[in-house]
């Protein structure tokens, strides 16, 4: 016995069990906010790869595993004064504290580090001899760097501007939290203005609320499943945190544009007399099948 899988009658059986097929949709959106609350952040990476082998990749390869602790991520902290110079009595006490507290983080979070005042080096110096630098090197891998460089931050944070002092942070963990932080701020502002304008253009287009509402709805579905699904392909693979952003925008745009034309398909056909059943129909073989 064949089983018929097509756009049209999977409509036709939708419509003719609609809540049998609501409660399917539940059960898998249930399931796909759960794995996404469990694994989706740890699928997720900041560090960028290739995804195949060139020969500077195989070279990067092949001196990580000759050197170790080559690919570790490195963290800058300048600190500067207007006013005073660094062999100021101040400039000094505020390099130590900072480098103290820093350090004071511990071998899992910072593995190394050191500063102008312990090496006397004069290239840490600026020509002006108003700011210098504090170089360190974070442990783990970026990964674990990024995870860890919140403290790191926070300490510099409090420093800024304290006793005229600017405190600054530079470097691969601080760079790639900073990323995901905007990238984080993008989303949400993104959907904040995205979704209303979307629910505005809809009830002009469609002139019922409810009918609006539907393909807002159906693209949150689409983008709860993909993100479901992204958390469990990134059990197997790492997948860019940038995955996030595209499945949100896509699941808005494209998601919202074909329930569109579902929708309004459905609502032609039954102005034109259709009965429910057979409106259902007939959008799932044209709309649907488009």
């Amino acid at each position: 016995m064949s089983v018929n899988l097509s756009t049209e009658a999977l409509a036709r059986t939708s419509g003719r069990r609609p809540w049998v097929v609501v409660a399917v949709w539940l059960v898998l959106i249930a399931g796909a906010v759960t794995i996404s609350g469990a694994w989706l952040q740890d699928a997720l990476t900041t560090e960028f790869k290739f995804t195949n082998q060139p020969e500077s990749e195989q070279g990067y390869d092949l001196m990580e595993e000759r050197f170790r602790d080559l690919r570790k991520a490195n963290e800058v902290v300048i600190v500067r004064s207007e006013d005073l110079a660094v062999d100021d009595g101040r400039f000094v006490a505020i390099v130590n504290e900072v480098y103290g507290k820093i350090v004071g983080l511990g071998p899992d979070v910072v593995e190394s580090g050191f500063n102008f005042y312990q090496t006397g080096d004069p290239s840490m110096v600026s020509d002006d001899g108003h700011s210098t630098i504090m170089p360190f090197v974070m442990a783990g891998s970026l990964a674990e760097a990024t995870d860890n460089i919140g403290s790191l931050v926070e300490i510099v944070r409090e420093a800024d501007g304290s006793d005229g002092f600017r405190v600054l942070v530079v470097g691969d963990a601080s760079v790639a939290k900073e990323t995901n932080e905007i990238a984080e701020s993008d989303l949400l502002k993104g959907k904040a203005f995205a979704v209303p304008v979307a629910m505005v253009i809809l009830v002009l287009v469609l002139g019922v609320l409810l009918a609006a509402l539907l393909p807002v709805i159906l693209a949150v579905v689409s983008i709860v499943l993909a993100l479901g699904l992204t958390a469990l392909l990134g059990q197997a693979m790492e997948v860019s945190f940038f995955v996030v952003n595209m499945i949100t925008m896509m699941g808005l745009a494209v998601g919202i544009d074909y329930s569109l034309f579902i929708v309004a398909r459905y609502r032609e056909e039954r102005a034109l007399g259709r009965e429910k059943i057979d409106a259902i129909g007939i959008a799932g073989a044209t709309a649907s099948r488009a």
